[in-house]
């Protein structure tokens, strides 16, 4: 099931307010942006796609303990040494997403590639919490 959101009637009006002001909140107050996730299951495991545009692989860091996948990631500016910067609004700073996972994960079972900005994570079920085929016996 696919739940979607429609449109806040004030969300046009608000939303922008957010975006412009995020990078202020984060360095006066502490606070770290949450990044959106698509999360699929099957019956082997699950698959975690997050968008990290503009983030380079060594600035990701993913952590599996106690079924929860961590994944953070550091957004840095972009300035040239003889630039002056007159808009920005652009997000940078650090990101994070929990994702719970309801099983346990295989001790090699995660793996994760960064193509054109989006993060994929595969998470394999351990072995013994995976599906399998039980045959059945006939008795003479």
């Amino acid at each position: 099931m696919v739940l979607h959101r429609e449109p806040w009637i004030f969300e046009d009006l608000f939303g922008g307010l957010d975006r412009g002001m995020g990078p202020i909140w984060d360095s006066a107050f502490g606070l770290r942006a949450v990044q959106p996730a698509d999360v699929s299951i099957s019956d082997d495991g699950a698959l975690v796609r997050i968008d990290l545009p503009g983030v380079d692989a060594s600035d990701i860091d993913l952590q599996m303990e106690d079924g929860e996948l961590r994944i953070t990631a550091d957004r840095k500016p972009v300035q040239g040494d003889a630039e002056r910067i007159v808009l920005q609004e652009r997000p940078y700073g650090r990101v994070e997403r929990c994702v719970e996972l309801p099983w346990a994960v295989a001790e090699d079972g995660v793996v994760a590639q960064l193509n054109r900005g989006v993060l994929t994570v595969q998470l394999t079920k351990a072995p013994e919490l995976q599906a399998r085929q039980i045959p059945v016996q006939v008795k003479p």
